[in-house]
Parts: structure tokens; C-alpha cells; sequence
């Protein structure tokens, strides 16, 4: 039987040969897409590196990265140590976000009902593009279940998929003292147990000079991709995703990476660096990324690397640590 001058069997056979075409050009078209969103996400960390650099010599520190998880930004605060809000939100005159910055500058009343604690939801909710890996999940404001001291609660906040390098120390520095002791200004004893072990480059009320980086700005991480759920994504549950950008210092804006003992071992192996996996979520303190061969990382030198997620954990370890000594290899063994 024809039909429009062909037959039945050969209209099925083009069709096939299409289907075929399709199925092989797919997988091209979903890596150029990658490609484009880790070039994009490159572009981000590259920028934030810029921005942190230029902070450096603004301020003559690094970021600090603020009081801790219950504060968020206070345009009247300065900057480092004094400020409550976080590393990202210490960074914003240098990103071209002078405007979410200046959110709330000159109000009274940081307190619950005050203008300023009414005006500060608006910085939280304040989306920012470049703190969005597009491979992730789009630049859109999402849930939040964490409050804050000092700011009321908007409708959805604003995220970030990069987070600061802390180094090896104990994740759960930002509770020594209790969660508001900084504030109150009784934290006198708990300050010099923090620095004791902080090896990083940005911690809660951290003021890290650049000429304190002794193993070299180019073999230490200042910024990298944070690992997720995918479940946990969009849902705001995630205990390292509970938050906005702004606030301070948390497991949402800040990881770390294992220790290398004296003997060669390794403490803290669940911080190795790990693609995102559904199934693994909690309260995650790794750095990692949605990307398939593993994520993306800005140094203090302002150069990004890929680090793979098969990377050796010492040499890993090294780079995660600002006054270590450690030797580190080539970039081959990244």
C-alpha cells in the first residue's frame, strides 16, 4: 500500500533511522549543555574569588563569616569580626550588590517588631544569580524553615550552592558558648578555643590575613561547590540548607575537609569530597557538586581548578588548610 509515494515498510524504516539519529545525538546535546553550565558555574567561583580578593585588600583580612547560624547581615555592623552576618553577605559591595547590602542601613530596632528587623527580610529573600551552580537548580528564591535573631521571616530566601572553606577544625565551633554569646559579648573564653583549631581561611569571626596563608594562596581553597541531597533541593528541609545566604556562620555557607594526622591517617573521612547522591543527606559538612567528575574550587590565588571526587585525601586534606606545611603534588594528582 502506498502512501504519499512510499510504502508502509518504508515509511517505518525512516522512521526508525530518525529514532536512532536522536537516541545518538542526545547524549551530544546533554554534555554541550553541561559544558555550558560548568563553564557558567566556573564563571561564578571565578567571580567570587575576584570579589574575595578585593575584599582582602579593602579590608586587609578575608572574610569573616559572622556571628552564626541565627543572625543574618547588619548593614550598620562594618565589617569582620563585628558583623553578624556571613562570609557572602561581607562580600557584597565587591559581587555588584551594594544595593542588598544596604538593606535596612540606618534603622532602629534589630529587635523582633523593630524597622530594621522588619527590613532585613527583604535581604534575606534578595536573590543573587552567582551563588547558583546551574547544573544544581535554577537562581529563584526557596523555602526556609530557620529563623533569625535579628530579622524577621520572608516568604522564601535566598540560597547558595558555594561555600567558604573552613578548613579540618570541628564543624560545631559556631555552638561553643551557646548560639548567641557573641552577641551578649561573654565569649572571651570561647574565642581562643576556636582559633586553636581553625586552619581555614573564613570561620565564625575569623579575620584571616592573606600573608597567613604560609603553604601559598595558589594550594589553598578559599571557595568551592557544597555538596547536597537532590531530594533536598527545592524543599529548604536540608539542616545545610535551612538558611539565606546572608546569615552567618553555618554548615549552608561553610564546609570542611578531613584531618590528616601526624601518622599519615585520616580523621574525618565522611568529609571526603562527594558527587551529589540521593540517600545522603543530613547534616553534610563536605564540599561536592551536582557535576559528574567533581567540583569546581576558587584558591586564594583566585585561580579554579576541578578537583575530582577520587582525589587523594591527604593531598585534599592539604589544600583545605591555610598553615599546614604540607607538601602538595602537581595539579595531576587533583
Amino acid at each position: 500500500m502506498k502512501r504519499h509515494g512510499f510504502t508502509l515498510v518504508e515509511l517505518l524504516v525512516v522512521i526508525a533511522i530518525i529514532a536512532m539519529l536522536v537516541t545518538l545525538l542526545l547524549p551530544a546535546v546533554q554534555a554541550a549543555r553541561e559544558a555550558a553550565r560548568r563553564a557558567q558555574c566556573t564563571n561564578h567561583l571565578k567571580q567570587l574569588g575576584l570579589a574575595s580578593l578585593n575584599y582582602e585588600s579593602a579590608q586587609d583580612h578575608f572574610q569573616s563569616s559572622g556571628w552564626g547560624f541565627r543572625w543574618t547581615g547588619d548593614p550598620d555592623a562594618g565589617y569582620g569580626e563585628s558583623q553578624p552576618g556571613g562570609w557572602i553577605y561581607e562580600t557584597y559591595v565587591f559581587m555588584e550588590q551594594t544595593d542588598i547590602r544596604q538593606i535596612g542601613k540606618g534603622l532602629q530596632g534589630r529587635e523582633s517588631g523593630g524597622a530594621k528587623y522588619n527590613a532585613l527580610a527583604a535581604q534575606r529573600a534578595a536573590v543573587v544569580p552567582g551563588m547558583h551552580c546551574p547544573t544544581r537548580r535554577e537562581a529563584r528564591g526557596y523555602p526556609h524553615v530557620e529563623s533569625s535573631v535579628n530579622s524577621a521571616a520572608p516568604k522564601v530566601v535566598s540560597k547558595t550552592d558555594y561555600a567558604v572553606n573552613a578548613g579540618s577544625g570541628p564543624r560545631d565551633q559556631g555552638t561553643w558558648g551557646g548560639p548567641n554569646c557573641f552577641a551578649a559579648g561573654n565569649c572571651e573564653s570561647v574565642i581562643p578555643k576556636m582559633q586553636n583549631t581553625f586552619d581555614g581561611i573564613c570561620a565564625r569571626r575569623t579575620e584571616v590575613k592573606l600573608g597567613q596563608i604560609i603553604d601559598g594562596t595558589s594550594k589553598t581553597i578559599l571557595i568551592a561547590e557544597k555538596y547536597m541531597n537532590p531530594l533536598e533541593y527545592a524543599t529548604g528541609a536540608s539542616c545545610v540548607d535551612t538558611n539565606s545566604n546572608s546569615q552567618g556562620h553555618d554548615w549552608d555557607i561553610t564546609r570542611w575537609v578531613p584531618v590528616v594526622r601526624a601518622d599519615g591517617s585520616i580523621l574525618g573521612q565522611e568529609r571526603k569530597p562527594r558527587r551529589d547522591t540521593t540517600g545522603v543527606g543530613g547534616c553534610r559538612s563536605e564540599f561536592g557538586s551536582a557535576h559528574n567528575a567533581g567540583f569546581f574550587a576558587v584558591y586564594c590565588d583566585g585561580h579554579v581548578e576541578l578537583i575530582t571526587y577520587g582525589v587523594d585525601l591527604a593531598i585534599y586534606a592539604a589544600t583545605g588548610t591555610r598553615n599546614g606545611s604540607e607538601a602538595i603534588l602537581g595539579d595531576s594528582s587533583r
